[in-house]
């Protein structure tokens, strides 16, 4: 908007007056440029030179004061205008500022209340969202094959964000209930294995006191051989005593049993015992009680024929002994009782 009518024209008549008012004419300026610039001083004593440089010096600065006074009158108008009219804008603006401040605080209330209720929004919704299996990676929410953005958080619809919600407690509840699958298969293992290593130092119990009583029957058939030894060594059997009737003697019957490495063949390894293990290590227990004590009742009989074949007329070499006590079985009658 041109503010003034042919402003250009006024302006290049402004500047046309205030040179004619002042200098004259552009030939004179550039006159005065000459005339002035080449001015020069030869020394102190060159006094003619320095009269006309002072005197130079005083025209031109009462040439730029005529200049800068008529540029004053000339713009003296247009000062005025601006200053009146920039009055006028302020005073109009001191009635429209402060309903503008009006209006951009109800605005800012408004934004405010806006952004709280998103950012509440937003933070129940995430809050939903891990509550129901979902977990945050870089900018999305991931519960199995489903994903929303952080962006989207807040602009689905209810229905939509509903959608996800649900789907994610339906994929939460499953891996719930295949944890909890997994937890009770691992129990129920841990709890087998706790069995079979308790009935395991059962069978290992049994079968150390099983031991221990063969030990004990080989040390009272050691001690039986070194009685032996010395009825041998002290008693004497007269030859003249041999008869038909002494070698009619007879020696108390066999009885089979099986034997103890056969029992013990008996005895299934810990890794080949088949379901129930309950009823099977039972078994095998009362078993291995049956024998211990079979074998002792064993013991005590086989203990008697041997007594009795030492007490009988019949003279009888070592090796023949030893011989009848390893043919020796233990009565079955003796064993299962």
């Amino acid at each position: 908007m041109v503010l003034f009518e042919g402003t250009d024209e006024l302006i290049a008549k402004a500047k046309s007056e205030l040179i004619s008012k002042t200098i004259g004419t552009d030939k004179k300026l550039k006159q005065l440029v000459d005339t002035y610039s080449n001015l020069v001083i030869a020394g102190v004593e060159d006094m003619a030179s320095y009269k006309v440089v002072e005197k130079g010096a005083k025209d031109l600065k009462k040439l730029r004061i005529g200049i800068d006074k008529y540029r004053k009158d000339l713009t003296a108008p247009a000062l005025k205008w601006q200053k009146e009219l920039k009055a006028e804008a302020d005073k109009m603006i001191a009635i429209v500022q402060p309903l503008e401040q009006s209006l951009i605080e109800k605005k800012s209330a408004i934004d405010d209340a806006k952004k709280a209720a998103e950012e509440k929004l937003f933070t129940k919704r995430c809050k939903l969202l891990a509550d129901n299996g979902y977990q945050l990676a870089g900018e999305f929410y991931i519960c199995g094959a489903l994903q929303i953005s952080v962006k989207q958080i807040t602009t689905l619809e209810t229905e939509e964000f509903d959608f996800y919600v649900n789907e994610g407690d339906k994929e939460l509840k499953r891996q719930k209930a295949e944890q909890e699958r997994k937890d009770a298969e691992a129990k129920a293992l841990q709890e087998r294995l706790d069995a079979l290593d308790k009935r395991e130092a059962e069978i290992a119990a049994r079968e150390a006191k099983l031991a221990e009583k063969e030990t004990e029957i080989d040390a009272q058939s050691s001690a039986l051989e070194q009685t032996y030894e010395k009825i041998e060594k002290h008693t004497e059997i007269d030859d003249s005593k041999k008869s038909d009737t002494a070698n009619e003697t007879v020696i108390p019957e066999k009885k089979s049993v099986p034997p103890k490495s056969e029992k013990a063949g008996r005895f299934l390894k810990h890794d080949e015992l088949e379901q129930p293990e309950e009823k099977q290590f039972d078994a095998f227990g009362d078993e291995i009680n049956q024998y211990v004590g079979g074998y002792f009742a064993g013991f005590e009989d086989m203990k008697s024929r041997i007594i009795s074949l030492l007490k009988s007329n019949k003279k009888i070499k070592r090796s023949e002994l030893v011989q009848f006590i390893q043919s020796q079985k233990f009565d079955d009658d003796v064993v299962k009782s």
